[in-house]
């Protein structure tokens, strides 16, 4: 009785082994049908035979798996190409990344181990592996991963878009396409280049910002014959935002000096830098990127006002007219340089004032003396705010500037209270 029950047991193994056999070679009719492919049920039939114990070790039960997402893909294109129908790309995406998965782990079947009738221990099935790396070859040559990565991306799921991305740029390093034809086909070019700048924008946007630096770090560092100049630019741009996010002040300030030593045509790392020191008042630092930015684009007239503005911020009033000055020399009409010397004399008289105003020892005479030596400096600084007004009619800093200068010489005759109440009224039409 028991021998009777074993032999039924084996029976009843064997059939159930066929059975999942014979699901695979149906799925693989399913979707090989020239006719009439069946690509819902090919993946009905080949579903069972993926967790089944007896043919989820099997390379080509995964082969097939995957072939059918292929043969999708396949007919969805000639029906696109010949008939006119519109491709359905959440089909094609979906059929594109299930099949990469599939074949991955195919291949991985495929290697595994073997002994030989000789005892020699050697790959499973080469010939399958072969064949599955010609079809991601393929794949990576149609950037069918990558579109499905942009897709995934415009829908807000860009976690998901840096991984399928990841999955594109991986196919040249696989251990299936290191036969040199194939790595012929693969060949990382520009466009490898490019769609590794995508998947550093992905993790960012996804706040993977570990796997966005390192990605962006290896663009950062690639040959500018590879990767074209504009993507590695974007990368270290994106790689610096990307430290200033998370507060890592050191690694931003090192990102910006070494995106201006690599691309010192491209002024966004210098005036980043710039603007870095202007907002920590660290203005030592801040003038040594402005010269260096003058250095490299000598007729910038905004580096010179910026420079004028940042010496008499500091009261060193000679260095900041010599920047304004030669500001001016490029630009006559430059209104931030008028300015920016008309602030100056109202900045010395406003010290002098208080250092007079500030001396309970000083005599009338000396009082009056000193008096009149601010106001002849206030005068100095009129000239250049009405410039300034008149080349830039809206700003409301030489306006404010100006009025207050107009209010304090109402005194001196008509001209003057005319002057002031004429630009009352224009501040007001501005509705300030």
């Amino acid at each position: 009785m028991k021998k009777i029950m074993i032999m039924m047991a084996v029976v009843l193994a064997s059939t159930c082994c066929f059975a999942q056999k014979k699901a695979v070679a149906t799925a693989k009719n399913k979707a090989m049908s020239t006719e009439n492919p069946d690509f819902v049920g090919a993946r009905q039939s080949i579903a069972e035979a993926l967790v089944n114990d007896e043919t989820k070790g099997q390379a080509n039960t995964w082969f097939v798996a995957g072939l059918i997402g292929y043969k999708e893909i396949e007919y969805n294109v000639v029906q696109s190409q010949v008939f006119g129908k519109t491709l359905d790309e959440a089909v094609l995406n979906k059929a594109v990344n299930e099949s990469y998965d599939y074949w991955m782990q195919a291949d991985k079947l495929a290697q595994t181990l073997v002994a030989d009738k000789k005892g020699n221990m050697k790959p499973a099935d080469p010939k399958l592996s072969k064949q599955i790396a010609e079809k991601v070859a393929e794949y990576y040559q149609k950037y069918y991963l990558v579109s499905y990565a942009i897709n995934l991306n415009n829908e807000d799921k860009s976690s998901e878009a840096y991984d399928v991305v990841m999955k594109h740029l991986n196919i040249p390093a696989l251990e299936m396409m290191q036969e040199p034809k194939l790595q012929e086909k693969v060949v990382r070019d520009t466009t490898y280049y490019e769609f590794k700048y995508y998947a550093g924008l992905f993790a960012k946007k996804a706040g993977r910002y570990d796997e966005a630096k390192k990605v962006l770090n290896e663009l950062c560092n690639e040959d500018a014959d590879k990767a074209l100049k504009k993507h590695v630019v974007f990368a270290c741009t994106a790689l610096a935002e990307i430290n200033k996010e998370q507060k890592d002040t050191v690694a931003y300030v090192k990102a910006l000096e070494d995106g201006f030593r690599q691309f010192p045509d491209e002024p966004w790392f210098i005036q980043s830098l710039i603007n870095h020191y202007i907002s920590v008042n660290e203005q030592e630092k801040a003038i040594d990127c402005l010269n260096r930015a003058i250095e490299k684009e000598p007729s910038v007239t905004q580096y010179r006002t910026i420079l004028g503005r940042l010496y008499s911020d500091m009261k060193n009033f000679d260095a900041a007219m010599a920047a304004y000055n030669e500001a001016l020399a490029i630009n006559a009409n430059d209104p931030e340089a008028t300015a920016g010397l008309g602030y100056i004399y109202m900045d010395k008289a406003a010290m002098m004032f208080d250092k007079i105003d500030s001396n309970p020892m000083a005599t009338k005479k000396e009082y009056d003396a000193a008096m009149e030596e601010v106001n002849k400096t206030y005068h100095l600084a009129l000239p250049y705010l009405e410039k300034a007004h008149e080349l830039d009619k809206e700003n409301i800093y030489y306006l404010r500037n100006l009025k207050s200068l107009y209010f304090r010489f109402r005194g001196e005759g008509n001209e003057m209270n005319a002057k002031y109440e004429a630009l009352d009224a224009e501040i007001k039409a501005l509705g300030y």
